[in-house]
């Protein structure tokens, strides 16, 4: 397993200080937490830690839970390529949890061991997908960014209530929105989420197969390049369709 993450042990740390954010506390599941792994297959060392040790993650987690499998790996698969392939794909997505319950975050299984592994999200609402956190320290990242400059949100912004916002997630790639409810100083906080965004992921990397660079960080509700779908899928980009 890996280490504790600086962002893990950041967490840790401000939990300590304000008991509000153990809401974000993922529990210790012990060995049985990963028992749910397919023969054959492999979830990122970070993410594998998280279940069974226990750590963060800025919203609702279900990884591992008893749901089929299938449904989110068949969801890619169908939005991504029609639900086509030939050649047996090398990623097997499942599902993380929602940072909103509108935003899920599905981690990749590979047949070989990783450190670290990139988040793959989908919008329910707003219909993007999107791979902007090349690993999972990032979004922790990204996460306590937010915490920063926005702190808790008791009233609104689309946060749940007295949760931290979770649309730092769309701030990677793009200026916040500013709706007419939010005030002055809160328009303002989000831009300093967004720049402060920008600044890290400049220092994001990852060798993972499911990250494209140059291509990636990528949220759109358009179709992805053909290049991008293929590392996702783990397809041969001969079988990508346009």
């Amino acid at each position: 397993m890996t280490s504790p993450s600086a962002a893990w042990e950041e967490l840790d740390r401000r939990a300590r200080l304000d008991p509000r954010l153990d809401r974000y506390r993922i529990r210790r599941g012990g060995a049985g937490a990963l028992r749910w792994v397919p023969d054959g297959w492999h979830l990122s060392d970070a993410m594998a830690r998280i279940a069974a040790e226990g750590g963060w993650w800025p919203g609702r987690w279900v990884l591992g839970r008893p749901e089929p499998r299938e449904t989110v790996q068949d969801m890619v698969l169908s939005t991504m390529n029609d639900g086509w392939y030939d050649t047996e794909p090398e990623v097997l997505w499942v599902d993380v949890g929602d940072v909103w319950e509108k935003d899920s975050f599905f981690t990749p299984l590979l047949r070989h061991p990783v450190p670290t592994a990139p988040l793959l999200g989908f919008s329910s609402q707003a219909l993007w997908w999107s791979m902007v956190f090349p690993t999972e320290e990032a979004l922790l990242e990204g996460f306590l960014i937010s915490h920063d400059e926005l702190g808790f949100d008791e009233d609104h912004g689309g946060a749940e209530p007295g949760g931290i916002d979770p649309f730092f997630v769309e701030w990677v790639t793009q200026p916040p929105r500013r709706p007419p409810y939010l005030s002055p100083e809160e328009v303002a906080g989000r831009g300093r989420v967004h720049a402060r965004l920008q600044e890290a992921r400049a220092a994001w990397s990852t060798d993972h197969p499911c990250w494209v660079p140059g291509l990636m960080p990528l949220m759109t509700e358009e179709r992805w390049p053909r290049e991008a779908k293929a590392a996702v899928l783990g397809l041969p980009i001969e079988e990508i369709r346009p």
